[in-house]
């Protein structure tokens, strides 16, 4: 069988089918196309006799992205104060622990916009926990090796993408920020502040 596409002199769109070539006598109307006919987003429907739109699978997303903010308050900054020179959590409390799923991602970077410069060597590092708890010590870098942005100086700094530990890569795995290298005076501040994972 064979489906033809006609266009009436008044813009109508039919649909005509044969079964014996082209003999003008054989065709017989089917039912109206949309005026948008496309054969890429409209398919013939045997059980309507009409067509339906086709909406093709979207293609997949290499760059999906999971974002996790620890500090979007537009009004006001987090000031880390008296920022000590040992590992703490981000403000030296743990309140900003989020539980994310990891499982679909490989890679990871932190950003953050230094709004209040500390001490060289003052920086903030995204850390992961299989479980939830309150012991830094059992938070692990979400990298092979420790991923930081420096807080030295101002201005918006990023880690850069990193690949995640394998271990970090799953469900329900605990992600914070731990801060580290202050001289337990000077108080740096961020403005935005957030995990990205791909």
């Amino acid at each position: 069988m064979t489906m033809i596409v006609l266009r009436s002199a008044s813009g109508k769109v039919n649909v005509v089918e044969t079964t014996t070539g082209y003999d003008m006598a054989q065709w017989t109307s089917q039912g109206e196309v949309p005026a948008d006919y496309n054969p890429a987003t409209h398919r013939w429907n045997d059980v309507t006799r009409s067509f339906d739109i086709y909406y093709p699978p979207m293609p997949p997303t290499p760059w999906r992205q999971l974002c996790v903010p620890f500090n979007v308050g537009a009004g006001a900054d987090l000031s880390l104060l008296a920022m000590a020179s040992s590992a703490q959590f981000l403000a030296n409390s743990s309140r900003n622990i989020e539980l994310i799923d990891a499982a679909s991602y490989t890679e990871a970077r932190l950003t953050a916009r230094v709004t209040a410069a500390g001490v060289a060597g003052s920086k903030l590092s995204p850390v992961f926990a299989i479980g939830f708890g309150t012991n830094l010590a059992n938070y692990f870098d979400l990298g092979d090796a420790e991923m930081s942005v420096s807080l030295a100086a101002v201005g918006l700094v990023s880690t850069g993408w990193f690949a995640l530990r394998t271990s970090a890569r799953a469900d329900n795995r605990y992600v914070t920020i731990k801060q580290q290298g202050g001289n337990g005076v000077a108080s740096p501040a961020v403005g935005r502040l957030t995990l990205w994972l791909r």
